[in-house]
């Protein structure tokens, strides 16, 4: 009922195209004479969306966080901005600490780990360029790179300092299961 949230097909493939609430109402033969039918409505939410081909841009913006959180000799994950997009933080051996309204502190050994596919540019905003990406060590406080296949990049600080935010803008959608 709302196609500028979600389209449905004539083969019933429902494709998100903004943000918003919908109803979707499904009708389905219950007889083999198609006399008798049974409608289902469904309401969906679609938080954040993309079009198959399209590019989406993901944001860990830890300057923004609304969630104060310590991650200290432990591993936990944090989401993004958008639903499906989850970093997995190592800092056994450092400290992640995300406070409302500042930089997050992103001590020696803390590892972010984000999910990345072939082409995804990646921009970290940093106050200092104490940290590395997949073993390469930052030469500016900002720095962009591009993935070069699926999988994940690691950010890890090689010292005391303090992260803004991650975005990452997905050539190819993540996969979601």
């Amino acid at each position: 009922n709302r196609p500028n949230v979600v389209t449905v097909d004539e083969n019933g493939v429902v494709t998100a195209v903004g943000k918003g609430t919908a109803t979707i109402t499904a009708s389905v033969n219950t007889n083999n004479f198609g006399t008798e039918k049974s409608t289902s409505s469904y309401n969906v939410k679609v938080v954040k969306s993309s079009t198959a081909g399209s590019p989406v841009t993901v944001k860990w913006d830890f300057y923004n966080s609304t969630v104060e959180k310590t991650i200290q000799k432990a591993t936990d994950t944090v989401a993004s901005d958008t639903d499906g997009y989850v970093a997995d933080i190592d800092a056994t051996s450092g400290k992640l600490a995300i406070r409302v309204g500042n930089w997050a502190q992103f001590n020696a050994g803390t590892k972010i780990i984000i999910p990345v596919t072939a082409g995804t540019v990646v921009t970290v905003a940093n106050y200092n360029a104490a940290y590395s990406i997949d073993g390469v060590a930052a030469t500016e406080k900002d720095t962009t790179v591009t993935a070069t296949a699926d999988g994940t990049m690691v950010i890890e600080s090689t010292g005391g300092s303090y992260i803004r935010s991650i975005t990452a803008v997905y050539k190819t959608p993540i996969a979601k299961n």
